[in-house]
């Protein structure tokens, strides 16, 4: 009997014990989806001013439920929307990604001179190479049907817009994508979400872009060009951001200038070896007819 008692207290307490740990869990989840509000830095080259109806979370522990699979990017953070502005709905309709890229300076001519068929190929390109390095690790793989807003760019504010029409993982959706330019590389804002609110997320992106401004020294208009470097990848390096880096793209052209330059320096050796043969035959029939001439004489 007594040790059927003792038996009881200790369920009892184990009893206790689960419920303070699942409540205090629970609480410390909420804690972390509270996020943060007022002014963010960010990377040390922006400042986020969050606006109002969001919340400012950091790194990657918020994640948009239009993700990628195997998206190693490591993001700045995102703005996600309070529930007020959720239309009473629990998940967000969505959320804006950001993402800062060490590009170098690109001009804004640099936009203005690229057509709508070469941004197209590009995205085309880019999202092929990414697919590649994501089905290596097993992860579904993402189709970008058609435009949902095609670009455009602001000059006044350095920024450079569109949304394309994505399928992945048995979803419909799109990706609106912002790029604010700035003297040492590019702050993206990247929004995914379903069609029906495309129009929401135009109506918001005014708000959301003015809220973040590069630091002084880091603004596209205090672009120096005796001590700047001007982007590697031009508008490519605009479109592609960090996936270059993930899906190996760098170490390719890299090991592709490799040769290139390797060639040059071989044609340049051969015509210089010519050269210096050619000056020296010159200079031995020189000196052959001189060596003529003072015979005769």
């Amino acid at each position: 009997m007594k040790t059927f008692f003792n038996f009881l207290i200790y369920l009892f307490i184990a009893f206790c014990l689960f419920i303070f740990s699942s409540t205090f869990a629970q609480n410390e989840g909420q804690q972390q989806q509270i996020g943060q509000i007022g002014q963010i830095d960010l990377a040390g080259v922006a400042l986020l001013s969050v606006p109002k109806g969001f919340v400012f979370m950091e790194g990657n522990s918020a994640q948009s439920p239009y993700r990628v699979a195997c998206d190693s990017i490591e993001y700045l953070g995102c703005l996600v929307a309070t529930p007020s502005e959720n239309m009473a709905d629990s998940v967000p309709p969505f959320i804006i990604e950001l993402v800062y890229i060490e590009t170098g300076y690109i001009p804004d001519t640099t936009i203005f001179k690229t057509p709508e068929e070469f941004f197209w190929n590009d995205i085309l390109t880019i999202n092929h190479k990414k697919n590649k390095y994501i089905k290596e690790n097993g992860c579904d793989t993402l189709a970008i049907n058609s435009w949902a807003m095609k670009p455009y760019f602001l000059e006044h504010q350095h920024q450079l817009q569109w949304a394309v029409s994505c399928h992945s993982n048995n979803k419909n959706y799109i990706r609106h994508s912002t790029h604010k330019l700035g003297r040492y590389g590019v702050l993206e804002m990247n929004i995914s979400t379903s069609p029906e609110h495309l129009l929401e997320i135009n109506s918001k992106i005014p708000l959301l872009t003015s809220s973040v401004k590069f630091y002084k020294g880091f603004r596209h208009e205090d672009f120096d060009p005796n001590f700047d470097n001007l982007a590697a990848f031009g508008f490519t390096g605009i479109l592609a951001g960090k996936v270059l880096t993930k899906v190996k793209v760098v170490p390719f052209v890299f090991k592709w200038l490799k040769w290139v330059i390797i060639a040059m320096l071989g044609i340049f050796t051969f015509f210089k070896r010519k050269l210096i043969k050619r000056d020296l035959e010159r200079d031995l029939e020189i000196r052959y007819l001189e060596a003529e001439l003072e015979n005769e004489e």
